[in-house]
């Protein structure tokens, strides 16, 4: 596969998953190489911030996304990772702008 293919799948991959990340209610933080990143509870808090991580992970298994995978013969798992903790601080660009948002987050 060459270099502009994968970029063209992961575009679409996580076209998806912004996508879900809009119907659930998270916000996007960012992307790293294949790896995408996203926060319940920002930048307003919402007393339900687990359950929409949780919702959103179970999408990322949905027959429709795993087929966009196959349909590319992009053969990856998706491992959703759902982490917690308080948010000490944080600066919120617009994303419309393509400014990246970034939180900080006690560990």
């Amino acid at each position: 596969m060459s270099p502009e293919q994968l970029v063209a799948i992961l575009n679409e991959i996580f076209s998806e998953f912004d996508t879900i990340a809009d119907y659930r209610g998270l916000e996007k933080i960012k992307t790293i190489g294949d790896a995408y990143m996203a926060a319940a509870g920002l930048p307003e808090p919402a007393p339900d911030h687990a359950v929409r991580a949780a919702h959103m992970a179970l999408d990322l298994s949905a027959p429709n996304l795993l087929g966009l995978l196959q349909r590319h013969n992009y053969h990856r798992r998706i491992i959703a990772t759902i982490e917690s903790s308080r948010v000490l601080s944080h600066a919120t660009a617009c994303r419309r702008r393509r400014l990246e948002q970034i939180a900080l987050l006690a560990r």
